[in-house]
């Protein structure tokens, strides 16, 4: 375990969480429901897309949003993170957590 710090929580994290990258990647290149949601994704895909030379672009363009909106969210994160207590950081997840219980039930009921 690497000692408590003050950048860092006020409980002790594993050495190994200290830099999660990559462990996130891989993670996100092995799960199972990753895959399969962009097998998914792919398989959806209008015909048109394929045929017409446009698939480079629009898998560039997700790779360039996704990268955006993962660069925004860590920079807001290592911004606001430190500042919010154990509190803070209790009801931002729950508040996430049913934020995307919602998004659920609607695509479910879409």
């Amino acid at each position: 375990m690497a000692p408590k710090g003050a950048d860092g929580p006020p409980w002790p994290v594993p050495v190994a969480w200290s830099r999660p990258a990559p462990t996130l990647l891989a993670v996100n290149l092995l799960n199972r429901m990753a895959l399969a949601s962009w097998a998914g994704l792919v398989l959806a895909l209008p015909y048109w897309l394929w045929t017409s030379g446009s698939l480079i672009p629009f898998v560039a363009g997700i790779v360039v949003a996704s990268a955006a909106w993962h660069a925004m969210l860590a920079l807001l994160a290592g911004t606001i993170g430190r500042r919010l207590s154990v509190a803070g950081h209790q009801r931002l997840i729950r508040v996430s957590s049913v934020a995307l219980g919602l998004v659920g039930v609607v695509l479910l009921a879409g």
